[in-house]
């Protein structure tokens, strides 16, 4: 296998990425969208690499990028949706990074979210929430961006109103007892190059 080119951990599509970037942004006008396009991929493979603070910054370069004339609004919009789809995404995980593997809880990230379960840090879980907002400008009824949204409002410490992008539908109706994280106090919450183990009785 060439050197850098593990499908999982290899760098060499970043870096191959990261000149054809150089490339497009120091060439001729009139490129703006495949230079975010290509912006968006280098995001992409960061994002494998576990670079969400990267990957933010070329996620955000994108879309500010992205022509805004009349004549190309139909073109760019599969391009925007895609970019603001990962962004949010990036954000999100970096909320998780930050609140659920930084700050780890017997109460953190688990559902349906409760005060416990409010993020400390919730800059990230605001900024996805903005972004799932926008992306429901366009797509109103996309059940998963509403769900995602009602989700990143809550751990932002938000409580959803009803409206067209959110519906009290989305939240749980059944009263049941929440599942406790036993492992902070167990001294098992560790996290390697493996991930964690989960053993579940489900009938």
């Amino acid at each position: 296998m060439r050197e850098g080119s593990d499908p999982f951990f290899g760098e060499a599509v970043v870096a191959s990425l990261r000149s054809q970037l150089a490339t497009s942004t120091a060439g001729a006008a009139d490129t703006t969208s495949d230079t975010s396009r290509l912006e968006g991929q280098l995001a992409t493979e960061l994002l494998r690499l576990g670079d969400d603070t990267e990957a933010i910054h070329h996620l955000d370069a994108a879309l500010a990028r992205l022509p805004r004339s009349p004549a190309s609004r139909t073109a760019r919009g599969e391009l925007e949706d895609a970019l603001l789809w990962t962004l949010a995404s990036a954000h999100l995980r970096q909320a998780e990074r930050l609140n659920c593997t930084g700050m780890s809880g017997a109460a953190a990230c688990r559902l349906p979210i409760g005060p416990d379960g409010v993020h400390p840090l919730p800059e990230h879980a605001s900024r996805a929430a903005a972004l799932y907002t926008r992306y429901l400008d366009r797509h109103a009824h996309d059940p998963q961006a509403r769900w995602l949204l009602g989700l990143t409002l809550r751990l932002a410490g938000q409580q959803p109103a009803p409206g067209p992008f959110y519906s009290e539908a989305s939240t749980p109706t059944v009263d049941f007892q929440p599942w406790r994280d036993v492992a902070p106090q167990l001294g098992v919450n560790s996290f390697d190059l493996s991930g964690g183990a989960v053993m579940e009785d489900l009938d």
